[in-house]
């Protein structure tokens, strides 16, 4: 068995210091230039393999950033990273990113690690149900930067970036008003993102400008899928939404969750409802999947490489500004078509009942 080769060995073999050896295999400038790549080279003959992770952790001054993302969903947060590691590449900004799968106890064990590398900063946005606030507090009262990413904890002071929900939200539910709407739904997760109950504030915002009265009954939970539940949760959410769409009726959706968009498709072809014919929606993704025709639905287009590019700048500014206050940003979103797709002006209830006639304007 071969003996294994350590930093010992090799100051044994320069006849250096252990401490000089650390320090050039660390390309610290302390060494002289010509001592750093003697050393390097010796390393690299005795088949030295460097411990990155323990180098991280003795490291004083650490420059390596954590991301914690809940997923990997390219529609968002692909392009967030892109436009994120974008500003880091600029920057000459290391990071470490990581995907809680959208699982608490993952993101948990995440930060823990992040902990204990002592990595100079985070940026996270936190998944369904986190239970991260005080383990994010310590790392802030120990000193690392905190930024979170289109989604945040309430009761933490740190840096946010993200997009104007509610502005967009209420962009859009003014056009299904304006249209003749009056009974607008949505499907929001379970539990809640705070960039859903933002989209949903936009919504009561619409509603309370028109004099009309915010329903609660016309908003429907759906438990969160992922990758480890979808299955099951895909059948439950299929019988919650076909009975709610059956129940309340409404004629227009917010799909604050528009992963279940597939399932809503479904319901509607086994009910007999057209999209937009019988059920106008509004989605927050781009391009909101499963449709291919611009005016199948109103689209809230938000800028997210840009939100990715804006987090790595306001991290890389606190690091520069450390005692800056915190800092909340927001990108606005486009609302688009600028003519709603509203129903036709009447459509059958499952059961051959007819619904009661309303005014819509059809506007494709």
């Amino acid at each position: 068995m071969s003996e294994k080769v350590d930093i010992k060995s090799i100051a044994k073999r320069a006849g250096m210091s252990v401490g000089t050896v650390s320090m050039a295999l660390n390309d610290n400038p302390l060494v002289k230039a010509s001592t750093r790549e003697k050393v390097r080279g010796l390393a690299a003959e005795m088949g030295y393999v460097q411990n990155i992770i323990a180098q991280i952790v003795s490291t004083r001054h650490n420059r390596a950033v954590g991301i914690v993302l809940p997923n990997a969903t390219p529609e968002f947060f692909g392009h967030a990273l892109y436009g994120l590691m974008r500003q880091f590449e600029k920057a000459d900004q290391h990071a470490f990113t990581v995907y809680g799968q959208d699982r608490p106890e993952n993101e948990l064990y995440y930060l823990r690690i992040f902990t204990q590398l002592r990595l100079r900063g985070l940026i996270m946005s936190p998944c369904p149900g986190s239970q991260a606030q005080p383990q994010i507090q310590r790392l802030i009262e120990n000193g690392t930067r905190v930024v979170f990413l289109d989604r945040t904890i309430p009761g933490l002071e740190a840096d946010f970036v993200g997009i104007n929900y509610a502005a967009a939200a209420r962009v859009a539910a003014g056009r299904l008003i304006a249209a003749g709407h009056r009974r607008i739904g949505a499907v929001v997760g379970a539990p809640l993102f705070s960039s859903t109950t933002e989209r949903m504030e936009g919504v009561r915002r619409a509603l309370n400008d028109a004099g009309i009265a915010f329903d609660k009954k016309l908003v429907l939970r759906l438990d969160y899928e992922n990758d480890f539940n979808h299955d099951r949760t895909d059948a439950i959410n299929h019988e919650r939404l076909r009975s709610f769409l059956v129940e309340h009726g409404p004629t227009a959706l917010f799909l604050a969750m528009d992963g279940n968009v597939p399932t809503l498709q479904k319901v509607c072809s086994e009910l007999g409802w057209r999209i937009p014919a019988h059920l106008n929606l509004v989605g927050f993704d781009e391009p909101l999947p499963h449709f291919s025709r611009k005016n199948d639905c109103i689209r809230v287009t938000c800028p997210i490489e840009e939100v990715g590019l804006l987090a790595g700048k306001t991290m890389i500014e606190r690091f520069q500004n450390p005692a800056a206050p915190s800092v909340r940003r927001r990108l606005d979103a486009r609302v688009w078509p600028d003519a709603t797709c509203g129903p036709s002006a009447s459509r059958r209830h499952p059961g051959g009942k007819n619904r009661p006639q309303s005014h819509y304007a059809h506007k494709p």
